[in-house]
């Protein structure tokens, strides 16, 4: 029996992610989408809402040639870090959208980049063949049996 999919985090009753959430976030399938996934955990995210405040910052910081640029900054709130260390334990998700971490002092900061799925032919561009997918399935195909 598959699991059933989570559409919003769960809390503890001190707004801690649930370990629910926190496995629905290291389970997460790429068919379902990073983009789709960095969504989910912004709302599983402690915000601070000033400098002084538990908590961090996640935010889209930048697009830019189709890619999201995000930035995660935990704030040395402990349930950011288990967030953190669950999307570490995705493995797919780790390797297709870490980009760096920042050490500064005691902080952390961590950017992802987030790119458009793969289009049917293989390639990331949304190139005019893919834009028409019977065209771009052809192209796969071809590909393959060539």
């Amino acid at each position: 029996m598959g699991r059933i999919p989570m559409d919003d985090p769960m809390f503890d009753e001190h707004g801690y992610p649930l370990k629910d959430t926190l496995d629905e976030i290291a389970l997460w399938p790429a068919e379902r989408g990073w983009d789709e996934l960095l969504r989910f955990v912004n709302k599983a995210w402690k915000h601070a809402k000033r400098q002084t405040d538990d908590g961090g910052t996640l935010q889209l910081i930048e697009q830019r040639e189709g890619r999201d640029i995000w930035l995660a900054v935990p704030g040395g709130w402990t349930g950011n870090e288990d967030i953190i260390a669950a999307l570490r334990e995705n493995a797919g998700f780790w390797s297709d959208c870490f980009m760096k971490v920042r050490r500064d002092g005691r902080r952390e900061s961590y950017h992802f980049v987030v790119r458009p799925p793969l289009a049917p032919c293989g390639d990331r561009r949304r190139c005019e063949t893919c834009l028409n997918r019977d065209d771009c399935m052809t192209a796969a195909e071809e590909a393959y049996d060539g």
